[in-house]
């Protein structure tokens, strides 16, 4: 059964889901998800795992830290949340800018991850490859227009983004849509998400960083990913030591939403192999 409970790191008290208790597990989302984007997955991790999925500051149940939006304070946050919930060293899965945090973790405190899975991540790119994301892009810079443009049509501003997330558009439901809605109806998150904008140029710290990442390294991506294409998979393939990538036939950005059981199977094999040896490095594709 999944349980939620809450840990200060720093005094930032951040939420999370739990369940099981064995190896641990970490679960980062991007946005503009929270949490509830893994749990789907997790019981199919928890009989393998100590599954831990906290929401990222102005995310879900964790507040909003003005010092926590640059790269470097998220990779110092969550690498502490690791040794205050005794996870070290931890497995750490993370999609978009959770995949980041998941490579910066590992790069900066290799004691700490004893391998990662980034999903659709941040890395070589930082800004997604779609109009929106432009158009964010131009009008970040000018105070308050952001924030003002969040307010307007959030529903529609909403089903447009998932449709972009998505490789197929059968996976685009009301409730989906509800579950990312308070980042346009929430001012705490409509601010998380303003910074997280303002600060997404930062994240070109993490590509000078990626060749220390020393643990098991697996990239997925959805092959209609239009956030960020399968050039930037390649090019993460290539910074990352070793790294692996495996793709997903038919599905985009939010692969966790389109390829969840499929997902977990592949996270599992990959952390805990049957057979005691590892997945084949090569490119691998996924039908679903």
């Amino acid at each position: 059964m999944i349980r939620y409970d809450q840990v200060t790191v720093d005094g930032v008290a951040i939420r999370y889901a739990g369940e099981g208790n064995r190896a641990p597990l970490v679960l980062l989302h991007g946005a503009p998800f929270d949490h509830r984007i893994w749990l789907p997955l997790i019981p199919y991790l928890s009989g393998h795992f100590r599954v831990i999925a906290p929401d990222l500051p102005g995310a879900g149940g964790t507040a909003l830290r003005e010092r926590y939006h640059t790269p470097e304070q998220l990779f110092r946050l969550f690498a502490g949340m690791l040794t205050t919930l005794q996870m070290v060293p931890a497995y750490v899965v993370g999609a978009g800018i959770g995949g980041g945090i998941a490579l910066g973790v590992a790069s900066r405190y290799p004691e700490r991850v004893r391998g990662v899975v980034a999903i659709g991540s941040v890395g070589v790119r930082w800004w997604p490859e779609t109009g929106m994301a432009r158009l964010a892009r131009r009008m970040v810079g000018v105070p308050g227009l952001a924030g003002l443009l969040l307010q307007i049509a959030p529903r529609i501003q909403a089903r447009h983004l998932l449709r972009s997330a998505l490789g197929d558009p059968a996976y685009l439901s009301d409730a989906l849509v509800e579950q990312i809605l308070p980042m346009w109806r929430d001012a705490r998150r409509r601010r998380a998400m303003v910074q997280l904008l303002r600060n997404l140029d930062e994240w070109q710290i993490l590509g000078r960083r990626l060749g220390g990442v020393q643990a098991p390294t697996l990239l997925v991506w959805g092959e209609r990913d239009r956030w960020y294409g399968l050039p930037a998979a390649e090019a993460l393939r290539r910074a990352v030591p070793a790294a692996q990538l495996v793709t997903f036939d038919g599905a985009g950005h939010a692969v966790p939403i389109e390829r969840p059981i499929d997902l977990a199977e592949l996270i599992r094999r990959f952390f805990i192999p049957v057979d005691g040896s590892r997945m084949p490095t090569q490119r691998n594709n996924q039908r679903g």
